[in-house]
């Protein structure tokens, strides 16, 4: 890169301010419930999760429609129905309108998703390209928390006025348009790259090792998930405050997800082979808190650590495929574990119906639901230690 366009820099960033918003609005479950009271709890938690399905379908035919459209049009549909759709449960009641316009959410996310990640590989080189994907990472997390925060401030005017959060997406498309040309100068390299790109099949270690890393990926996005639809009704329910503080705590695990990514670094330089251990057990310990809170501040505690260590696991996660996985199949592995952490974040209602037909006394329905999770990670936290501790083997 011949000189340093901030302008464009910041057109490029801006793009994943956006792209991680589909739980956003989370913080005003226990209304929406209340609005639906004649539908069941998981139906209502699907309404809000349902994006990542659409955003899974959209991210396994991005390299097909790249084929035929341009990116920067990709991106511009993107924002659009970002906007416009995301906004849409703002003026209508129904049901099946919102469950609907939430699909076409998570399309648009999904166009704009691939595109905000590769932008940086194909415009940029070198030590820029490394510091500018470490602070996209940091956008995404610093725009969801902005826009949980945001949509927390509207929340007491009521919970259709928080969906106003999305429109955010067209000031986005404004600095997109203005600030980042079509094409550039670098893209006939990146091109060229591609077709090099995933030029074989994934042998079977690459396989096992790929698919290894997208069951973490369902796992840690799982149980966030189900912390984003939880943690606010149960703040309500349990007497600790309102919704306007459930949005705040999420807001606030979502900064010390940010906090986990400057740490990451550090982390597995320290640990090693045990960081995936560690991170497993600090999450069933953040899990626990939040299951047995008897306050505010503990619930506000326990959803910090788990949203710390869901970046440090998510963070690890890729840089082992990137590490370990050869160029030639890289783009198809980190494709794979993409889909495993959104089919996560898809059947969490569904796996949290399941867990609360779980029947502990003196535990309640929400609170089975950390307990599961906790169980879930106590369990992990043993398997990735025995295998730590274990004869290392390539790619396993």
């Amino acid at each position: 890169m011949k000189k340093t366009n901030y302008l464009e820099i910041t057109g490029i960033l801006a793009l994943s301010l956006i792209i991680t918003s589909t739980m956003a609005v989370s913080g005003s479950m226990p209304e929406i419930l209340n609005y639906f009271a004649d539908y069941e709890r998981s139906s209502v938690e699907m309404m809000l999760s349902i994006p990542t399905a659409s955003i899974l379908l959209i991210i396994a035919v991005t390299p097909i429609l790249l084929r035929y459209v341009p990116q920067c049009i990709m991106i511009t549909v993107g924002l659009v129905m970002i906007g416009v759709f995301g906004v849409l449960p703002a003026f209508v009641s129904s049901f099946p309108l919102i469950f609907m316009s939430r699909i076409a959410l998570g399309i648009g996310i999904g166009l704009l998703n691939t595109c905000a990640v590769t932008l940086i590989g194909e415009r940029f080189e070198g030590e820029t390209r490394q510091k500018l994907q470490g602070i996209r990472c940091s956008m995404e997390t610093l725009g969801e928390s902005a826009l949980i925060f945001t949509a927390g401030i509207l929340l007491p005017y009521g919970w259709q006025k928080t969906f106003w959060i999305y429109g955010f997406a067209l000031i986005i498309l404004i600095l997109y348009v203005m600030f980042v040309p079509a094409k550039s100068a670098s893209d006939t390299v990146a091109e060229s790259q591609n077709k090099s790109a995933d030029s074989r099949p994934m042998t079977k270690k690459e396989w096992k090792f790929t698919l290894k890393n997208a069951l973490i990926g369902f796992l840690f996005v799982s149980f966030a998930t189900a912390n984003a639809l939880r943690i606010s009704s149960f703040i309500v329910e349990g007497g600790f405050g309102s919704s306007v503080n459930g949005s705040n705590v999420l807001s606030l695990s979502i900064l010390s997800g940010f906090l986990g990514g400057l740490a990451f670094g550090k982390l597995i330089s320290l640990l090693r082979k045990l960081l995936l251990p560690a991170v497993a057990l600090s999450a069933s310990v953040g899990l626990l808190i939040i299951c047995f809170a008897n306050s505010l501040f503990m619930v506000a505690a326990g959803a910090c650590i788990c949203g710390f260590f869901t970046t440090v696991a998510t963070s690890s996660m890729f840089a082992s495929i990137s590490d370990t996985v050869p160029a030639e199949v890289l783009g198809t592995s980190n494709a794979i574990a993409l889909v495993g952490c959104n089919i996560g974040a898809t059947v969490t209602p569904v796996l949290l119906k399941g867990f609360g037909m779980i029947h502990i006394t003196g535990i309640s329905e929400l609170q089975i639901g950390f307990l599961s999770y906790g169980v879930i990670f106590v369990c992990l936290t043993v398997i990735t230690y025995i295998r730590a501790k274990g004869p290392r083997h390539v790619a396993d």
